[in-house]
């Protein structure tokens, strides 16, 4: 069984913020930075970290970098087509100017 959610962030975008709201409701599996999907060399073949009775939800920001052992946006994406053709995934991004502003 593997999420039937995925939360995909950018830096600066709220995403810690909203994995902490998730994270409160006991009706849901919120799975932070579990790694699953973008680091290694195939698609993951189980995930540990399901839970039945539950809504699953991977959330990580990092699935979009491709750098350190992390296989990109296109190459994470393709592994959750794989193990669940029907996950939603929530992109969240920023207006560019304020993103900059934001880090600065």
């Amino acid at each position: 069984m593997f999420p039937e959610v995925f939360h995909i962030g950018t830096l600066k975008t709220g995403s810690t913020t909203l994995q902490n709201i998730l994270s409160q409701d006991e009706r849901l599996n919120v799975v932070i930075h579990s790694r699953s999907f973008n680091v290694g060399s195939e698609t993951p073949s189980s995930y540990p970290y399901f839970e039945n009775g539950k809504l699953n939800i991977e959330t990580d920001e990092n699935i979009c970098r491709k750098y350190g052992g992390m296989v990109g946006l296109e190459e994470s994406l393709n592994r959750i087509k794989r193990v669940n053709p029907n996950a939603s995934i929530v992109f969240f991004c920023r207006e560019q100017r304020a993103a900059i502003k934001s880090m600065y």
